[in-house]
């Protein structure tokens, strides 16, 4: 009964119950967010305009601090930020603890309808990508052919 409800669900909504409940949390957080007036990005200051480029970012980082799971739930470590800011400000901590420096080289430049592919390294139209939407570019990092070659290998 249960696999026939959950078939039926996945079919009727077009995608799985776990990730449409999702999806609608996120669209409830941020139509609340706006009610309230917090709608403003914590790292650039500028609106949120839209729940598609709409974050909720730990302020200080929880992750391998002494207390990940205190520093994770605590709601005075959480605020709003854009998604391209947010994933901005992870990898210039990323790279920081490396000790290498935040700057444009650090960056692969390529035309805006283009991207690198991190295994193949050949940049590509951004078509031959599978979309993500938390990624700065908006697809994943390893072009269509690079992941199904890695798919077929496994």
């Amino acid at each position: 009964m249960s696999s026939f409800s959950n078939n039926k669900k996945r079919n009727q909504l077009g995608m799985s119950v776990g990730k449409a409940n999702n999806i609608l949390k996120k669209n409830l957080l941020f139509s609340l967010v706006q009610k309230l007036g917090l709608d403003f990005c914590y790292r650039c200051g500028k609106k949120i305009e839209t729940v598609d480029e709409f974050s909720v970012e730990h302020k200080v980082n929880w992750l391998d601090s002494e207390n990940p799971i205190e520093l994770f739930f605590d709601l005075g470590n959480i605020d709003f930020s854009h998604i391209k800011c947010n994933i901005g400000a992870v990898r210039k901590e990323y790279l920081i603890q490396r000790g290498k420096e935040w700057s444009k080289n650090n960056i692969i430049t390529c035309p805006e309808e283009m991207a690198p592919c991190s295994t193949c390294k050949e940049i590509k139209p951004l078509t031959e990508f599978h979309k993500d939407k938390v990624t700065l570019r908006g697809v994943h990092s390893e072009c269509k052919e690079c992941r199904e070659i890695a798919r077929k290998s496994k």
